[in-house]
């Protein structure tokens, strides 16, 4: 249920996810990676530049040009 209900915005989910990964201990960098949909690209990159530590926060694109993918090291 979680992944089909975005809530209002549509990105609940990441919110909690991201919330999470936050609170776990970190003693080397790691990659952080979503599958989004095509117009959740920046607010979902904007979550990972949040956490501390966050760096190299990337949006891609699928085969038709729109934003699939967000890939950041925290």
């Amino acid at each position: 249920h979680l992944a089909l209900d975005g809530g209002e915005d549509g990105i609940y989910p990441y919110r909690k996810i991201i919330a999470q990964i936050a609170k776990l201990p970190r003693n080397r960098q790691q990659l952080l990676g979503f599958e989004i949909g095509d117009e959740q690209g920046e607010q979902v990159a904007e979550l990972i530049r949040q956490l501390p530590e966050s760096s190299e926060v990337e949006v891609l694109q699928d085969m038709n040009g729109r934003d699939r993918y967000v890939f950041g090291c925290i």
